[in-house]
């Protein structure tokens, strides 16, 4: 870490353990993390603060043989120093697992002389439209996919992408086993399955890119798997345009949802109601032609919850498998506000102190979008609404440094959360009024 700017430059490359080969290819990574929360936020867990150290090793792999390939991943993430009553799920930690294998066939040309094609079989990750919605990863452990997807990438730029995927359900899934880092095989839900189609169309409009996509989720009770029973349609769409030194950028996204969907998971709710919900993005920035590159950005986010339990409907936006590090703050054992059931409102500013340096600052507001509903997964609901909307203001700092680009690369972070005038109605005055959070990252590839 004390190489000098100098050395690093020299390093053309980054350092491989194995030299990839013209047909295979093995890559490892290390992550090491240390979390400590001071203030807890959360209705259902024990104590007012925890700890959480996390290490995560995972091998990736490829073949190629032509036009076939075949890719595995397996990872191996273990935890110590939790409390007892730690929120630490197994989208935190999960011992040694299988996260993806499979097999993909491509053909060229294979369509009008000059589009591509892409069959993809097998345990697989998604990233699409911004992660908001479909992402890899929603925390520390990979999210994971089995089923097919069909890639077709055409002559003009336009790239679109079918799949029908069973979503994969990370074990174990209960906090001790968690806690003792048991090993327990991840499984293919047999009551959830998720299907779409998404496009990506960079020439749709002059200087801009553009994305659109529909979604279906499906999920039901299946012998263990307990559900909030429901099959929903996702429909929406992004445009944006890329920051870029010395002009303004912006990014507007949109999602729908219709359906059928129960209020809760529990096996006595058999009442199905009319799913209607939304979700919006929007953002604008700026990024100054300066030396450090400053950029600054006023970010907007709305996702709808139920307004009246007692209605027929549930309006509350299901956050499907996106991800919420980028845009509300850090995960693992933090984590207070979801893509449901919130309105806010931030500013952030970027500082470049050099191509491998930077800093990141937000502060956002966040009310309820209705305030007879849940505030996200957090445990707190006043289902008569008198507690108010006020979900309090939070304030971050994230340093990013790529200390041997390519090979070693550090992440640290300060969080500042005020919970707000919300969280001391609906618990009387129980709940803790100030969260700090810290946390120390170091992620090795090799």
């Amino acid at each position: 870490m004390m190489l000098s700017n100098g050395a690093l430059a020299q390093n053309e490359s980054a350092y491989r353990l194995l030299a990839p080969s013209e047909k295979f290819d093995l890559k490892f990574s290390l992550l090491n993390r240390i979390d400590v929360l001071d203030g807890q936020f959360r209705n259902a867990n024990v104590g007012t603060s925890d700890q959480l150290f996390t290490s995560r090793f995972i091998a990736d792999g490829e073949y190629r043989h032509e036009s076939f390939q075949l890719n595995f991943e397996i990872a191996d993430t273990r935890q110590a120093l939790a409390d007892e009553g730690t929120p630490v799920t197994s989208r935190t930690s999960g011992a040694l697992d299988l996260q993806q294998l499979y097999v993909s066939w491509r053909w060229d040309d294979a369509f009008a002389g000059s589009d591509d094609v892409q069959l993809q079989v097998g345990r697989q990750t998604l990233d699409l439209e911004a992660r908001r919605l479909v992402a890899r990863s929603i925390s520390i452990e990979p999210h994971s996919f089995t089923g097919i997807t069909v890639d077709l990438d055409r002559a003009n730029g336009d790239q679109w992408k079918v799949f029908h995927l069973a979503h994969v359900i990370r074990y174990p899934n209960n906090r001790a086993d968690i806690i003792d880092n048991k090993i327990e095989w991840n499984e293919e839900s047999k009551g959830s399955r998720f299907s779409g189609v998404y496009g990506s169309l960079p020439n749709l409009f002059p200087q801009l890119n553009s994305q659109v996509y529909v979604f279906h989720l499906k999920e039901q009770d299946d012998g263990v798997e307990q559900y909030a029973d429901l099959s929903i349609i996702n429909f929406g769409a992004r445009v944006f345009k890329p920051a870029a030194t010395g002009a303004f950028d912006f990014d507007l996204q949109t999602a729908w949802q219709v359906g059928e969907s129960r209020a809760s998971s529990n096996p006595l709710d058999v009442v199905d109601l009319d799913h209607r919900a939304a979700f919006y993005h929007f953002d604008a920035g700026y990024t100054f032609d300066t030396p450090l590159r400053p950029r600054v950005q006023l970010i907007y986010d709305y996702a709808t919850g139920d307004d009246d339990p007692n209605d027929g409907e549930n309006n509350r936006f299901d956050a499907l498998f996106g991800a919420r590090r980028a845009g509300f703050g850090q995960t693992s054992i933090y984590g207070p506000y979801w893509r449901t059931n919130f309105s806010s409102l931030g500013v952030r500013g970027t500082i470049n102190f050099n191509p491998q340096l930077n800093l990141i600052v937000t502060l956002r507001d966040y009310e309820l979008a209705s305030n007879k509903d849940s505030w996200g997964s957090n445990g707190w609901r006043d289902a008569s609404g008198v507690s108010g909307k006020d979900l309090g203001q939070q304030f971050e700092t994230r340093l990013r440094w790529n200390a041997i680009p390519g090979n070693l690369a550090l992440d640290a972070g300060v969080t500042w959360l005020d919970t707000g005038a919300f969280a001391e109605s609906v618990s009387a005055g129980q709940a803790q009024s100030m969260t700090r959070f810290f946390y120390l990252q170091t992620l090795l590839r090799f």
